[in-house]
């Protein structure tokens, strides 16, 4: 079932792509979803329940993607990339130009008062680190 879910979804872009045209059209999208319950052939299955293997799936797939993305900002040789044994992650690649992350916040309150007068480091994207006092209060 979840081989065929994965690609009878992938046949209906505007299910999981947010720029679509047609995303945001609430009856088209239940149209597909009951397709697709047809298409599966599988008695007593609902469109909810549909959904929710299919959310399942995505973020398993994600999670698995992130292991991959960090193993290569470690600076770890190419034997310590990270190499995933989920059956469906090369299924499930057709999703990744739809999603993007969300902004983050920091948890920590950088103030004049808690930063050290040491020389800051600058990175290739112009980010400037600061040395915490270790005093300070998160």
């Amino acid at each position: 079932m979840n081989e065929t879910l994965i690609e009878k979804v992938r046949n209906y872009e505007f299910l999981y792509n947010p720029h679509s045209r047609d995303y945001k059209d609430q009856t088209m999208r239940h149209e597909a979803w009951e397709e697709i319950g047809r298409e599966l052939k599988i008695p007593g299955v609902t469109v909810p329940e549909i959904k929710s293997k299919l959310n399942g799936l995505r973020i398993n797939f994600l999670a698995e993607y992130r292991k991959y993305v960090n193993s290569l900002k470690s600076g770890s040789g190419e034997d310590q990339i990270y190499e995933s044994s989920l059956w469906n992650y090369d299924c499930m690649n057709f999703i990744l130009e739809h999603v993007s992350a969300r902004s983050s916040i920091d948890s920590i309150k950088i103030t004049p008062a808690n930063i050290i007068d040491e020389p800051q480091t600058q990175d290739d994207d112009g980010r400037v680190t600061y040395e915490l006092d270790e005093k300070c209060e998160h």
